[in-house]
C-alpha cells in the first residue's frame, strides 16, 4: 500500500507570514507572496535550504518594514537585528525587582520600626510617629542628661554627640556647656528641660549614683506632654542589666531605648534611630 504524498500550492495568495507547521507539508509552492521579513520567520531560511524545496520557491523574497527586499534564504537574525537582549534584560530586571519587593515586604513586617527609620533616612519621610510636643515652640530640640563626673561620657557628649546632632541643625542644651554660672542649678534644669522637645538620658554604670542625673531623670518623667519626649541611650554594657531591674525597668517601659553597640553596623543603626526620634528639621 503506497502512502499518498501531501502537497499544497499557496502561491499568489497575498500571504505575509507562514506558520512553522507548514514544514510538515511534503510538497509545496509558496512563490509570489508578499512575505514580510520578520524575526519570527527566520526559521524559513533553514526550511528553504532543504532539497525538497525547488525553484522558484528557493528564491522567494520578503520585504522589511523599511522597504528592503531580501531572499528569504539569505535572511538571518543578525540581518534583521533580532536582538533579544533587551527582552531578556527586562525580564531579569523585573524578576530582581519582584524579589526586592518581596524582601521589602517581609522586612517591613518583621522589623517595622527599622523600616520606618530607613524610610526617613533615605526619603525624609517621617511615618506615623508624631508627638504633640513637636507642635509647640521650644528653644531646644533636646536636653542631654548624663553622668558629668565620668570623663569618657563627658567627652563623648561634648565632642561626638554634640557634633553629630548639630550637623542636623538640632538645638541642644548640654548642662556642662550651656548652664549659667551663679544661677541655681535645679532651676536651670527644670526651666531648660521644660523648654526642650526631647530629653536624651544617657545611661551609664554610675548614672544613678550622680544626684543631679537622678534629679534630671525625675524631672523628665514629670514633663507634660510626655509621650515620645524621653529617649534613653545605653552607653555602657552595664546599662543593659540596669534597665532590667527596678526602678529603671518601669522608667524605660514604653520609651525609646537605644544602644550604641560595639560593631560599626550597630553604630550606624544607633545614629539613624536617634535622628529619627528627634524633632524633624
Amino acid at each position: 500500500m503506497t502512502q499518498s504524498k501531501l502537497s499544497m500550492n499557496i502561491s499568489n495568495n497575498n500571504l505575509k507570514f507562514l506558520p512553522n507547521s507548514i514544514q510538515n507539508v511534503q510538497s509545496i509552492s509558496i512563490y509570489n507572496n508578499p512575505f514580510m521579513c520578520d524575526c519570527n520567520m527566520t526559521w524559513m531560511k533553514g526550511w528553504l535550504e532543504l532539497d525538497s524545496i525547488v525553484e522558484p520557491d528557493k528564491s522567494v523574497t520578503c520585504q522589511t518594514k523599511e522597504g528592503d527586499v531580501h531572499k528569504i534564504i539569505d535572511v538571518t537574525e543578525s540581518l534583521l537585528d533580532c536582538n533579544y537582549d533587551t527582552e531578556i534584560g527586562l525580564a531579569v530586571g523585573f524578576g530582581i525587582l519582584l524579589i526586592l519587593v518581596v524582601i521589602g515586604i517581609v522586612w517591613a513586617k518583621r522589623c517595622p520600626y527599622e523600616t520606618k527609620v530607613l524610610v526617613f533616612k533615605f526619603f525624609r519621610i517621617h511615618p506615623s510617629d508624631k508627638y504633640k510636643i513637636d507642635e509647640e515652640v521650644k528653644s531646644y530640640d533636646a536636653y542631654i542628661s548624663f553622668d558629668d563626673e565620668n570623663i569618657h561620657i563627658r567627652q563623648w557628649v561634648t565632642r561626638k554627640l554634640k557634633k553629630r546632632l548639630e550637623e542636623k541643625k538640632q538645638e541642644l542644651f548640654i548642662p556642662v556647656i550651656h548652664a549659667t554660672l551663679g544661677e541655681d542649678r535645679a532651676d536651670q534644669i527644670v526651666r531648660s528641660m521644660e523648654n526642650s522637645k526631647r530629653v536624651i538620658i544617657i545611661l551609664s554604670d554610675k548614672y544613678d549614683e550622680n544626684e543631679w542625673s537622678v534629679f534630671e531623670c525625675q524631672q523628665a518623667e514629670m514633663l507634660n506632654p510626655n509621650e515620645g519626649r524621653i529617649i534613653f541611650i545605653k552607653y555602657h554594657p552595664e546599662a543593659e542589666d540596669m534597665v532590667k531591674k527596678e526602678p529603671w525597668k518601669s522608667r524605660v517601659k514604653d520609651r525609646k531605648v537605644l544602644a550604641i553597640g560595639e560593631k560599626s553596623s550597630e553604630h550606624r543603626w544607633f545614629w539613624d534611630k536617634l535622628k529619627y526620634e528627634l524633632p524633624v528639621k
